[in-house]
């Protein structure tokens, strides 16, 4: 089972952003579509919040700091969303309607409900910094020591001279859910829905946060072990036959991933039998169904990437995570 959590979230992390592993993989061969944390923390000074809105003339880095309450004068954020955010253990956090006011000390009055109350602290970073249109990245974990995981995410634009909360993704109260933040708007969350004791199922999902404040989908996927495979036969026929072939002993995964309109059967080997590996290629071939490896498909998401107007690359999450602000 340890071997099979190592191999899985490798795989997750390179792919699908919670940073580079080091893992081997089989050899790359033509790629077509198929055709079925440790993150640096600054430590801000705090200013008392006083007056609300009153800079229209401001610049949008100018007003996050204001809203934050780490320099300038204090404003206000306008919710554009509906959110009502319960942590792991039930505890309700925090919730906005529509059109309501949000103000920085609303979110910390809310972690002050969760079981980390004490230790908790509220994470800022930015995106598209030195443009236009930046973004605010304001982020809430269930655990502090673990702020990758289980957190809450809150996605801030300016709009005419006035702070709006865009977008959110909540996975406070879900399953084994781990998140990777780029400097470059690259979010991904990997979530275990069967618990951390098991890892024979991943759903993973990549995002990025453009200068809307929006989460745009770039990746998503499913990885399956054998041990999982049995339940999925009827649904894919790379499935079927990857469970007919592998046993529980192996550790590679197969993996079923979306990118735009096309989709894509990735094998993920633990390399202990490149034979089984070639043979099961070949197999899925015969039926039409072309198998890639992690190297081949990267290059591929990165050029979708591109095409959506973005410049993030998913094979250097590493040397790309988020350094996040931390709020007294």
């Amino acid at each position: 089972m340890k071997e099979r959590i190592v191999i899985c979230l490798m795989a997750c992390m390179m792919l699908a952003g919670c940073g580079k592993a080091t893992g081997q993989f089989i050899e790359p061969s033509i790629l077509n579509p198929a055709v079925t944390e440790e993150s640096t923390v600054l430590t801000p000074a705090v200013t008392e919040e006083t007056t609300v809105n009153e800079n229209s003339d401001a610049s949008a880095m100018e007003l996050f700091k204001g809203f934050l309450g780490i320099e300038g004068e204090a404003v206000s954020a306008v919710s554009d969303v509906e959110i009502s955010v319960d942590d792991y253990d039930g505890a309700h956090i925090f919730d906005f309607k529509q059109g309501d006011k949000v103000y920085i000390e609303d979110l910390k009055r809310g972690i002050l409900n969760g079981e980390w109350a004490d230790e908790n602290k509220i994470l800022y970073t930015f995106f598209y910094e030195n443009t236009e249109s930046p973004v605010l990245a304001v982020l809430i974990p269930y655990n502090p020591n673990y702020p990758d995981e289980n957190n809450c995410t809150f996605f801030f634009n300016v709009v005419d001279g006035e702070v709006h909360l865009a977008s959110y993704k909540d996975v406070m109260a879900d399953g084994a859910t781990y998140s990777y933040v780029g400097k470059d708007g690259l979010i991904s969350y990997n979530a275990l829905p069967l618990g951390r004791s098991s890892s024979g199922l991943i759903f993973s999902e990549t995002y990025i946060v453009d200068e809307d404040g929006q989460l745009v989908k770039i990746l998503k996927e499913l990885m399956i072990a054998h041990n999982e495979a049995e339940y999925h036969v009827d649904d894919e026929r790379a499935f079927a036959l990857f469970y007919e072939m592998y046993s529980d002993d192996n550790h590679s995964y197969i993996s079923k991933a979306e990118c735009g309109s096309e989709t894509y059967f990735v094998l993920y080997s633990d390399e202990t039998d490149t034979a089984l590996d070639e043979s099961y290629i070949e197999a899925c071939d015969k039926e039409g169904i072309k198998i890639c490896t992690r190297d081949e498909l990267i290059p591929v998401v990165n050029e979708y990437i591109k095409k959506q107007g973005f410049d993030a690359d998913i094979a250097d999450l590493d040397n790309n995570k988020a350094e996040w602000g931390e709020l007294q």
